[in-house]
């Protein structure tokens, strides 16, 4: 058995993934479990949350990626400056004027015609726009899975 930091970036994901899952938290909360993984393994661990959901579980996962949030969430909260500016389906908190206002840039949406997900694109980013380099400043996604 290997100390956990010895694992790569990826790998140590893994591992905190199972401790969190392991330590049998009625709600689990995983700030940004998809951190360092390629694609596969990223949907991997999204599959697996799905699967915790499926079973009757409610799981807290924060993501950045909210076109994966999108595809693998049934209900998103999308924040902005520590507050809540949205909340609902994907469909319903992914909105062109939401995320324009999150981001204070335009945003093109568009419904997946696979997974039937909002999948979206930033055109341009506005000239002149001074991002915060503060963290709590940034927009934030928060995602609660449940029976998907």
């Amino acid at each position: 058995m290997r100390a956990i930091f010895v694992f790569f970036g990826g790998q140590r994901q893994w591992a905190r993934l199972a401790l969190a899952l392991a330590q049998g938290a009625p709600v689990p909360l995983l700030d940004e479990p998809t951190t360092f993984l390629d694609p596969a393994h990223a949907i991997s661990v999204l599959e697996l949350v799905r699967k915790q959901a499926r079973a009757g579980k409610t799981v807290v996962v924060v993501l950045h990626d909210h076109m994966l949030a999108g595809q693998y969430s049934d209900t998103r909260a999308v924040m902005n400056n520590g507050e809540v500016i949205a909340r609902g389906t994907p469909k319903e908190a992914l909105r062109k004027d939401i995320l324009a206002a999150a981001y204070g840039i335009d945003v093109e949406i568009w419904d997946d015609p696979f997974s039937d997900a909002p999948r979206h694109r930033f055109p341009r980013c506005a000239q002149g726009l001074e991002h915060s380099k503060d963290e709590h400043q940034r927009p934030q996604f928060g995602v609660r899975s449940q029976r998907l």
